[in-house]
């Protein structure tokens, strides 16, 4: 390790002539009124010079500016008064927790593209930030990366970003809306838990499943619409979404999870897709306006307990003409046996002709 100017860095090729930024000086010692105290507007640089040679700063490096090595108190006074970072176009990964619990926050700026990867925690807990633009060469947003940035807006992921993890933008209650792109082919737990604000989403071609507890509480979500080549709704996946009163269900959902739809408030009535085999324990229990469910499935799907699939006070069932039977005579007879038949056409969704 050495020291240049305010940082202490570490080689991390001698060929290539690379180095991670691993601290700021004086930060190995929390008591010292130094360096890192007093850092406000930090400016990461593209190189350094040390014994004679240029080095290339690609990294900032783990728990850099969080100092991991002292309790989160500490942390976050430490870190009261970095209030702006700019990083250069050099730097390829922000390491994880680089700059979590950074109270003062507000501002990360990157000066062009280059960056490929925000690990786990690099933003995690930065409760000031507002602003921050991502370089259109990432590809990994690790988990909990920008995790309870309360302040934090919309934000625009580039279409380079291949994968998005557990948690990213968990409680940010100033998120209203998101969009993803082509490009996106893995969504982690929890992406948007605790997202109080988020309205309007759109999902893309390229997702093959909404993720476990993915929209869980967020409470001003109202309606979604799921495209076709979804085919699995997660366990907890709208959870709590106290204002959800409209979802289109792909035609190609097999699995509905547990506790997906568990406490929508506004629920009223729902589709079940005919190509459904199985759905999780209390999926819609304790959504008390849901009066109406559309079994489309001429096979009855499977669930492990009959109790807590649905409300207390049971909707009316519909299923398409001539397979009342099929549910009667199966384990829905436990929910109940009053199923009625469809046998006209309609809704679009209903597509049986029985006359």
């Amino acid at each position: 390790d050495f020291k240049v100017g305010l940082f202490t860095y570490r080689v991390t090729s001698t060929s290539a002539l690379t180095v991670t930024l691993i601290r700021p000086d004086n930060a190995t010692d929390p008591t010292i009124n130094g360096t890192y105290l007093s850092l406000t507007d930090v400016v990461i640089p593209q190189t350094v010079e040390y014994a004679n040679k240029t080095y290339t700063v690609t990294e900032i490096g783990t728990n850099a500016f969080a100092m991991a090595d002292v309790t989160e108190y500490e942390r976050k006074n430490l870190n009261r008064n970095l209030r702006t970072v700019t990083i250069p176009s050099t730097v390829k990964v922000i390491g994880r927790g680089a700059f979590s619990c950074c109270a003062a926050l507000h501002t990360v700026t990157f000066l062009g593209d280059g960056l490929k990867v925000i690990d786990e925690y690099a933003f995690y807990d930065c409760v000031a930030l507002k602003n921050i633009t991502l370089p259109s060469t990432l590809e990994n947003i690790m988990s909990y990366a920008f995790y309870y940035n309360v302040n934090l807006g919309d934000i625009a992921i580039p279409k380079s970003v291949k994968t998005i993890g557990d948690g990213v933008f968990g409680f940010n209650s100033n998120l209203t809306k998101f969009v993803f792109h082509e490009g996106v082919m893995v969504t982690g737990y929890n992406l948007f838990e605790g997202c109080t604000s988020l309205t309007n989403v759109t999902l893309s071609n390229s997702i093959s499943s909404i993720a476990n507890g993915m929209f869980k509480s967020c409470k001003a979500l109202t309606s979604i619409d799921i495209p076709d080549h979804i085919t699995t709704i997660g366990d907890s996946a709208f959870y709590n979404c106290h204002s959800l009163s409209s979802v289109e269900m792909s035609e190609n959902t097999t699995t509905i999870g547990i506790c997906s739809f568990y406490n929508c408030k506004e629920l009223a009535s729902i589709i079940i897709p005919s190509k459904v085999t199985k759905i999780g324990n209390s999926a819609f229990y304790n959504s008390p306006k849901l009066k109406t469910v559309y079994l489309m499935p001429v096979l009855p799907p499977l669930f492990n307990n009959y109790r807590y699939i649905f409300p207390l006070t049971l909707p009316d069932f519909y299923v398409p003409c001539g397979v009342a039977d099929n549910y009667i005579d199966s384990h829905w007879v436990n929910i109940t046996d009053d199923y009625k038949e469809l046998c006209q056409t309609y809704t679009i969704y209903v597509n049986q002709n029985c006359t």
